[in-house]
């Protein structure tokens, strides 16, 4: 869903990332991209392209949308497997980390000006810099105002814990609402769910090599259960997909549930021009509420980012590496900044001055993030694991610790 939301942004065997045979047309540079930012008719793609043919004024810059009907990389899968994959490819960093690999990109530490970016670690692989990260946002718990007022349930305060949260959630089933909401249909948005680990103090993996997963999912799944049981999340929340979440939440059916600033006035608007409501509710957004023992919350940050993919001729990989520096610069940081309220990765960026962009800064700052792996190239297979089991266990044909157990042994059988 994120893909979906933000106005930004088959498995491959190993073997395939190797090597790269994309368009060696000097006449031509091919761009796979998600979506374009515009605001006051300026558009991140148009200027990133009118730059690009100052410098290169012959070279013709093809765009292509990438398939996101089910959340995977099967666009990029697909060409690359065929041995045409583009110059360049953006994405969210939750798709595209599989191809953060050195033998597949250009190495664009000597190519770009890397001085502007706030943290360029995560991103170099044996030495090779592999992309440059984009904006980016945490995310947090959307608090339904509009509908807590209408219950006579106060605001919760930022240190709110879970046995408050199922409080609230009694009063909000009573008087028709969900207390939040929950899917498990596909892969597409499981970082709103995966939230709720932080909630229960759960570490993904042993170290920053994500060599070995050692997080156990039993409370988080045996909450996800009681959710259930106790009607606070639709009932066919199973067969739910993250579209059929948002489409609820921007109907106001949930009191509280996770979300990321920048989808709000995007899913409001859309249900809106579909006459579906007349305006949307009021929103804050909290940390998520904190299980007995756990002192702080880490949020989950998810972001862009961009990188060069080789073609087998150095100039064109010099030409591709200058577009994704032109693609990320700080003229293109400060459009999405200002249109999504999204955080910036760049130290020459202000931040943003959204509302709800200081909400999500200030839980950051109080709690920090949750590591989940999001920059290691396994990351985007691992994240495939866990939707088919979660469904089982919403259900009810697997325990919370069968599940629990089927998903660490899951993702430690992604190896490199």
């Amino acid at each position: 869903m994120f893909k979906r939301a933000v106005l930004s942004v088959l498995f491959l065997a190993a073997p395939l990332l190797s090597f790269a045979a994309g368009s060696t047309d000097p006449s031509t540079l091919n761009v796979l991209y998600t979506s374009d930012t515009v605001i006051n008719g300026v558009s991140q793609f148009d200027t990133t392209v009118k730059a690009f043919n100052k410098l290169y004024p012959d070279v013709k810059v093809v765009l292509s949308k990438v398939d996101l009907s089910d959340g995977s990389t099967l666009t990029l899968d697909a060409m690359t497997a065929a041995g045409t994959p583009p110059n360049v490819y953006t994405d969210s960093m939750v798709r595209m980390a599989k191809y953060l690999v050195s033998s597949f990109v250009v190495d664009l530490s000597d190519k770009v000006d890397t001085a502007p970016y706030i943290d360029l670690k995560p991103y170099i692989k044996n030495g090779v810099l592999t992309a440059l990260p984009m904006t980016g946002e945490g995310q947090g718990m959307a608090i339904n105002v509009t509908a807590l007022e209408a219950l006579g349930i106060p605001i919760p305060s930022a240190n709110w814990t879970t046995d408050d949260f199922l409080a609230m959630c009694a009063v909000a089933k009573a008087g028709g609402y969900y207390g939040t909401g929950m899917f498990a249909a596909n892969q597409s948005g499981d970082y709103l769910m995966n939230g709720w680990y932080a909630s229960f103090g759960k570490t993904w993996y042993k170290d920053s090599t994500y060599n070995e997963a050692i997080v156990d999912a039993t409370p988080v799944y045996t909450w996800y259960a009681k959710l259930m049981a106790a009607g606070y999340i639709p009932p066919n929340s199973a067969a739910l997909n993250d579209d059929d979440y948002a489409l609820d939440w921007s109907l106001g059916k949930y009191v509280a549930t996770a979300f990321f600033p920048s989808w709000v006035n995007v899913y409001f608007a859309s249900a809106i021009k579909q006459g579906l409501i007349k305006e949307g509710h009021k929103v804050i957004f909290l940390p998520f509420p904190r299980a007995p023992g756990v002192t702080k919350v880490p949020t989950y940050f998810a972001n862009g980012a961009v990188i060069a993919i080789k073609s087998g001729d150095a100039e064109k990989d010099v030409m591709a590496a200058k577009f994704a520096e032109l693609l990320n610069s700080k003229e293109a940081q400060e459009l999405i900044t200002a249109c999504n309220g999204t955080l910036s990765t760049r130290k020459d960026v202000a931040g943003s001055t959204n509302e709800w962009s200081a909400q999500i800064t200030k839980i950051i700052a109080d709690n920090g993030l949750q590591d989940v792996g999001i920059t290691d190239s396994r990351f985007t297979e691992r994240r495939a694991q866990q939707f088919p089991i979660l469904q089982k266990v919403l259900m009810g044909t697997m325990t919370p610790e069968q599940g629990a157990a089927a998903f660490r042994t899951a993702l430690n059988k992604v190896v490199k």
